[in-house]
């Protein structure tokens, strides 16, 4: 049972994490809701996509590891 509580934990620190990441990013993407981004904002956006992309890989791979 204690297996199992383990992967729960890690999982939901895995969630809490890209909780964290959304709610970081969230206000790039209020801001650029009626215009274009500029580079950095391009670049800003699209590492929160790919830390959010890790993290979520991150829970299928705690997950596939448990099996």
């Amino acid at each position: 049972m204690s297996e199992w509580r383990e992967l729960i934990n890690r999982v939901n620190e895995e969630l809490e994490q890209l909780d964290a990441e959304l709610s970081g990013v969230k206000p790039l993407f209020v801001k650029l809701a009626n215009r274009d981004p500029d580079e950095i904002e391009m670049r800003a956006a699209a590492l929160s996509v790919h830390a959010f992309y890790n993290g979520i890989e991150n829970v299928f791979l705690l997950i596939a590891k448990h099996y």
